[in-house]
């Protein structure tokens, strides 16, 4: 059966950033600072946000996870979402990253990094709009190799990594899967149907 999240935001109004069944996540930080970088630091690789003020605006970012998924408890105190995917080369895991209102870096910054951990091959880019969200997504096929934001320990060799950004109200977030390339091709068009299918509901 299908699970459809909403995950509650803080939409915050100061200046300075850093940035189952149905069911309400708690409320992610607001706006915040980083030190270390969005993806560097204790998180592992995430960095240490400091939670400022906010205003009452609430803001959820809806979406369904696809047949077959299963939610996991998020190992990451920055990480909304974790999920399990299974498939024919091994689990797969999915990753929903959020560091404040306009916080986690620019677009091409994000694709750039994810392009990084994945060695070997070509990384293709694509970008389409759905509602109010913009998403930008990146497909990279090679060796994982072991990174916080990859969530691997040992370099995944025939791996691959799809990636993608969703800009919007309350936003951005990042979306993450990474695992061996059979399991994740596989999953690739659930994925994006996933994403082609976010709304917001305010309040």
């Amino acid at each position: 059966m299908r699970t459809l999240l909403t995950i509650v935001l803080l939409a915050a109004v100061a200046a300075a950033a850093c940035s189952r069944s149905e069911t309400d996540l708690p409320a992610a930080p607001a706006k915040g600072t980083s030190q270390a970088g969005p993806h560097g630091g204790t998180d592992p690789g995430i960095g240490e946000m400091t939670q400022s003020a906010s205003s009452p605006s609430e803001i959820a970012i809806l979406y369904e996870l696809p047949a077959g998924w299963t939610r996991v408890k998020p190992t990451g105190k920055l990480r909304l979402d974790q999920a399990s995917i299974s498939g024919p080369g091994g689990d797969a895991e999915l990753v929903v990253f959020f560091f404040g209102v306009g916080g986690g870096g620019g677009v091409d910054a994000n694709l750039d990094m994810w392009a990084e951990l994945v060695e070997g091959g070509t990384p293709v880019r694509s970008s389409f709009e759905q509602g109010v969200f913009k998403v930008s997504c990146i497909d990279a096929a090679g060796t994982v190799i072991p990174s916080g934001m990859t969530g691997a320990r040992q370099p995944i060799p025939n791996g691959r990594l799809l990636g993608a950004v969703v800009e919007g109200p309350g936003g951005p977030w990042f979306f993450k899967v990474t695992g061996p390339d059979a399991t994740v091709a596989a999953q690739k068009d659930a994925f994006l149907g996933m994403l082609r299918a976010v709304r917001l509901r305010r309040g």
